[in-house]
């Protein structure tokens, strides 16, 4: 018998581990020896000794508690518990990685433990997912093929992303949109988020909607039959960009609210107006950065008239002041 590292898998939820603690648990060798009681008997042993062929069965049938070290193989999108978060990263699969979803401090009496979600995830953005595989991204072509090769590949990714949010927690149906804006869709186009001018725009907070369009990238072009080109001449705002209602980098309506990076805090989100922060998510562990939900109000020095911000005027200056 030796002492082998153990998963705490069937303990509490309450009970969890840090990365100081190392439980550990007497087992047998290796699976040529059978456990009686606080014995480790050779499986021939003990199968002659009991005459009893459901012994060996059991045991060779038997699923055992996986072990930080048993290999299991998984499929992309799998979920785990992981007591003391030490499988973060951790590969498990081809192209694939655990990636942390949420990450939990329990406390009790002296003891802080972690507990994580893991969730068995494409090592990049060079792989996507695929019937429980990671696939890696054909490389675009230099001919107008590529467009229609990226948007195959984007839309793939929407499509498992929609499935991910039908059926997992609600931390992929409040970053899904995070996740997929700025891809690539096509030539020279990206996704970029939008609020439709047809929907209330209390729809856009609602945290099971994602309202995304392929569109160019920049100004610098415009779209010409489903694809974009660059324009010889193009203006700060083309008829593609008044399209965009809501709200769309620098671009937003007067009160608009939207869920963004915390570093666009207090920067412009249109004319005399700037971004202030009314709640920030918990930071989730990997590259992303920090979210909160950012709403679109008045520089002080100005007031609100009809939807538009105007310099405010002396007397309502000293109105204000006092």
């Amino acid at each position: 018998m030796i002492f082998k590292e153990i998963q705490l898998s069937s303990f509490s939820e309450r009970f969890a581990t840090n990365g100081e603690i190392c439980w550990l648990r007497c087992e047998c060798e290796n699976e040529s020896y059978i456990r009686k009681k606080d014995k480790c008997i050779e499986i021939q042993q003990q199968t002659t000794a009991t005459n009893d062929p459901t012994t060996v069965g059991i045991e060779k049938n038997s699923t055992r508690p996986h072990s930080i070290n048993d290999e299991r193989i998984y499929k992309v999108g799998d979920k785990i518990i992981d007591y003391g978060c030490r499988k973060t990263f951790e590969k498990c699969g081809t192209n694939m990685i655990f990636k942390t979803v949420s990450k939990i401090l329990f406390s009790e009496f002296t003891f802080s433990f972690y507990r994580c979600l893991q969730r068995c995830s494409c090592i990049n953005g060079k792989y996507f997912e695929s019937d429980g595989q990671c696939m890696e991204r054909k490389k675009p072509l230099l001919d107008n093929s590529h467009g229609k090769t990226q948007t195959t590949i984007s839309n793939q990714i929407l499509n498992f992303a929609r499935a991910d949010i039908a059926n997992s927690d609600n931390f992929y149906k409040k970053y899904v949109c995070l996740m997929m804006r700025g891809r690539k869709c096509g030539i020279f186009m990206t996704f970029k988020e939008i609020q439709p001018s047809n929907i209330p725009e209390n729809s856009f907070l609602s945290d099971e909607i994602c309202w995304l369009r392929c569109q160019c990238e920049n100004e610098k072009y415009v779209g010409k039959g489903g694809e974009s080109s660059k324009s010889e001449e193009f203006t700060a705002r083309t008829r593609m960009t008044r399209e965009i209602g809501l709200c769309e980098r620098g671009h937003c309506r007067l009160n608009a609210r939207v869920a963004d990076s915390c570093t666009n805090a207090n920067k412009p989100c249109g004319p005399n107006m700037k971004f202030v922060v009314t709640f920030r998510y918990p930071l989730v562990q990997g590259k992303m950065d920090e979210i909160c939900d950012l709403w679109c109000k008045l520089d002080n020095a100005f007031d609100d008239i009809e939807g538009m911000c105007v310099f405010a005027s002396s007397d309502r200056a000293k109105e204000i002041h006092f």
